[in-house]
């Protein structure tokens, strides 16, 4: 994902540059003239939908917690059986991270308008 944010990245950037170019060198077919400013208009909104950037920070960062919640299970498990009271705080740990990535995800995606609201699930009569 953080691939194709750089990878949008320079398409807009290299396509506004080219729009200028374009017009400056004046340019009469009208096709060769919309070609870099319609790309900047895709890429532009590409990224605005996707949300390239921020999927990856949430991905890595829920990624980095489960991590510290198996290093720390292992550490208070190390030499001795897990307790229950260990593994219940263990599966408590991942459930609450899991739930907030799903819920941070599906405000993300009924953001930009892929997940119907509550509003809208409501029986109709």
């Amino acid at each position: 994902m953080r691939r194709l944010d750089g990878l949008f990245q320079a398409v807009i950037i290299l396509s506004a540059a080219a729009t200028s170019f374009v017009v400056a060198i004046g340019v009469v077919n009208k096709a060769l003239l919309a070609t870099p400013a319609m790309l900047t208009t895709v890429a532009t909104a590409a990224r605005g939908v996707f949300r390239f950037r921020e999927k990856h920070v949430s991905f890595a960062t829920a990624a980095e917690k489960l991590k510290f919640e198996r290093l720390d299970y292992q550490s208070r498990a190390a030499g001795s059986q897990p307790t229950p009271a260990d593994v219940e705080k263990f599966a408590t740990a991942l459930r609450t991270i899991v739930s907030d990535e799903l819920g941070a995800w599906r405000e993300m995606q009924s953001d930009a308008g892929q997940l119907p609201t509550n509003a809208s699930r409501q029986p109709s009569t």
